[in-house]
């Protein structure tokens, strides 16, 4: 079972981290919300919103005032049917926003990449987090590279689970992000450096993404810090929702992910989701 006893610095840091702004009742605040820039022009919800650097800047700051701790920078779209692109035009896409917005902003920046260059060049920028939805799998040099530059990682389950019973899913999805975890121990990335997602909507049918959302539960049984990435994505279509029409699903499994003892979720509607995330926080 994946288990450790304490978090990274900065996963702590974020997680405890109390807003000069919130009323008394909310500063219990301890789920931190991850907001999504996609500075892409194919992403599946927000591809193309942001065609120059400024706009993506203005975004970012946009959402840290609604209340994001972390903005996560992504430059290669992986919705269904993507298209691949070179690394030289993901890091066209991502390098440049990054450095604007380490000149405005001193707040946490992860960057939404596969490719070890991509995060090398990344983390040679100032980022402090990659998140890969490869799980470390995808570019052999990955673990390594975050190792490197001692950042903590996001790993993601990313595997094609279609075959496995919605009873086991859990298990399966802890056993394969155990093979993700001893890879990153392995170059010198340690546990407290790392947060987990279970990868809603990569590898696994409506069925079983839904199954997984009921039992955040039993993926919180050991101490990793963990984050849920859910926001409008097609597991809500198998409650007869189209895209556009999935906000209020995403709040709501933001809020039970919450009282599931997620510490991160990654949203597009910032505001709307850290505004119920205080009470849900509260609660929990």
């Amino acid at each position: 079972m994946i288990s450790n006893t304490q978090k990274h610095s900065l996963v702590s840091s974020l997680v405890d981290v109390v807003h000069a702004d919130e009323r008394d009742c909310a500063k219990s605040q301890n789920t931190v919300v991850w907001g999504i820039l996609n500075v892409t022009p194919d992403s599946f919800f927000d591809g193309g919103a942001y065609p120059s650097v400024q706009h993506a800047v203005d975004k970012a700051l946009q959402m840290i005032k609604d209340g994001a701790k972390v903005i996560d920078i992504g430059g290669h779209s992986t919705r269904p049917n993507h298209q691949d692109i070179s690394v030289q035009e993901e890091l066209d896409r991502v390098i440049p926003v990054v450095q604007a917005l380490k000149k405005s902003t001193n707040v946490c920046i992860s960057v939404d990449t596969f490719r070890a260059k991509v995060a090398e060049e990344s983390l040679r920028s100032g980022v402090e987090i990659i998140n890969d939805i490869g799980g470390l799998l995808h570019d052999t040099q990955m673990a390594s590279t975050v190792a490197k530059y001692n950042a903590t990682v996001c790993i993601m389950h990313n595997r094609d689970v279609t075959n496995v019973s919605q009873d086991n899913i859990v298990d399966t999805i802890l056993k394969d992000l155990q093979g993700s975890v001893e890879l990153a121990n392995s170059c010198g990335i340690a546990n407290e450096q790392i947060v987990l997602d279970p990868g809603i909507g990569f590898g696994k049918t409506p069925q079983q993404n839904m199954s997984i959302l009921k039992q955040l539960k039993l993926l919180k049984q050991n101490d990793f810090a963990w984050l849920l990435a859910a926001s409008h994505k097609s597991v809500f279509g198998v409650l007869g929702l189209q895209k556009g029409e999935r906000l209020e699903c995403t709040i709501a499994s933001s809020v039970y992910a919450s009282l599931c003892g997620f510490e991160f979720v990654r949203v597009h509607d910032v505001a709307q989701n850290y505004r119920a995330l205080l009470l849900a926080n509260v609660v929990r």
